[in-house]
């Protein structure tokens, strides 16, 4: 009973919000993450709620409307109020609404990541200038974080000494102590690094920019002749390779090979060029080891939502993908400085719409492409996994401890 007052509830709250939208919907239904899907009698729509503050998602609509209507297509446009608002406070929360387009499944991703990470390039370029007058909003590197990650650090010793201490250990449990040491390790130079930003730079990065802030195949979408960036609603100011560093992490259904990546990285660069300071923050973000972290926490932590044919499957293919990214930051590291690069950059001039387009043109041409061979759950597990041993970082004789973080301040 309580059950269906509530439902009914919420499709009253969802027709006063629709009707401060000049909106009358003929149907609606949930859809996936609590977006409500409502219907006009001729297209659909996403109508959505965030615990955002009013004013911090009027500056990310503000930003993100001007960079839509020069001409950039990878964004969807807000449906307006009465009063030019981008979106409706009600009951504490703010609502928004936009274009429905259906999100695929994970299994089904298949977007081409040249022209995702060229377009998250295009749309940090023309987010430069627009962010310039809200240096009260930027975001820096603090204490905080760095505290933050040296917990997470301490959780995957926990981990460690619960396998070590059991009678029996799971293929996982084998798989996953004989790369403990390399990602602690990593772990401890991503930390040392940010350390040594703070004191060289005060945490302050080269420049900033409007970063989504959860970059995720989820949120992409895309209908017959375009994809879409979505969910803004943790967009902040920040340096750009914040967003870099997590499209490279997750958006490798594929692109395991460390030449991949770094071609990604090149891509991005051809449409916003980053200074030499710039790649070493990158390669410490990519240093961090979330993938890792992330299974573990769900495999020791949480009630098994996994088979453990699943669960090894999984975790050989993020020691790769962290073997792939450790190549990188290695290259990140020691590359050389261009000539006549700084360690800061300008701001940009506005693009018009016909540069923009321009140069979306090669962004979204070609943006679907063949999908992943899948791994199929079937994949046996024997005793006799020898990911440790065969999985070695590319460059032999190199290790993360060549990596200084005290060359934090070397251009």
């Amino acid at each position: 009973m309580n059950q269906e007052k509530n439902h009914r509830d919420e499709r009253s709250v969802m027709k006063q919000v629709c009707k401060q939208f000049h909106f009358k919907p003929q149907h609606m239904q949930k859809g996936p993450r609590n977006v409500w899907q409502v219907f006009d009698g001729e297209r659909w729509f996403a109508l959505k709620s965030t615990s955002q503050s009013a004013d911090t998602l009027a500056l990310i609509h503000d930003i993100t409307d001007q960079i839509h209507d020069s001409g950039y297509p990878n964004l969807l446009s807000c449906k307006k109020t009465e009063q030019n608002e981008t979106f409706v406070e009600h009951e504490g929360k703010c609502w928004y609404l936009t274009p429905w387009v259906q999100p695929q499944e994970s299994q089904e991703f298949d977007y081409n990541p040249e022209a995702l990470v060229r377009s998250l390039a295009i749309f940090h370029k023309q987010a430069e200038p627009l962010v310039s007058e809200h240096v009260d909003r930027t975001k820096q590197v603090e204490q905080e974080q760095i505290d933050r990650w040296k917990g997470y650090q301490a959780k995957l010793s926990e981990y460690q000494e619960v396998v070590q201490n059991r009678d029996y250990k799971s293929p996982f449990d084998k798989v996953y102590v004989g790369q403990i040491d390399l990602v602690d390790r990593l772990f401890t130079f991503a930390i040392k690094g940010l350390e040594r930003f703070v004191e060289a730079e005060s945490g302050v990065p080269p420049r900033y920019t409007l970063c989504h802030g959860h970059l995720h195949p989820s949120n992409v979408v895309r209908d017959d002749e375009q994809f879409y960036w979505i969910d803004f609603d943790d967009a902040e100011i920040d340096s750009p390779v914040r967003d870099l560093a997590i499209f490279l992490r997750r958006f490798q259904h594929r692109n395991l090979d460390p030449d991949e990546i770094q071609h990604l990285i090149e891509v991005y660069e051809s449409e916003n060029q980053l200074s030499p300071k710039e790649k070493k923050l990158l390669a410490i973000y990519l240093s961090y080891p979330e993938n890792v972290l992330r299974l573990a926490h769900k495999y020791y932590d949480k009630s098994r939502i996994m088979s453990e044919s699943d669960a090894v499957v999984q975790l050989e293919n993020k020691i790769q993908q962290m073997h792939a990214l450790f190549d990188v930051v290695k290259r990140l590291w020691k590359a050389e400085p261009q000539t006549g690069q700084t360690g800061r950059t300008k701001p940009t001039k506005k693009s018009t719409k016909a540069a923009a387009a321009k140069a979306l043109s090669k962004a979204t041409k070609g943006a679907k492409t063949a999908k992943p061979t899948k791994v199929t759950k079937e994949a046996k597990v024997t005793k006799e996994t020898k990911i440790t041993n065969e999985m070695k970082p590319s460059s032999q004789g190199e290790s993360e401890q060549d990596l200084d973080p005290e060359d934090m301040n070397r251009d």
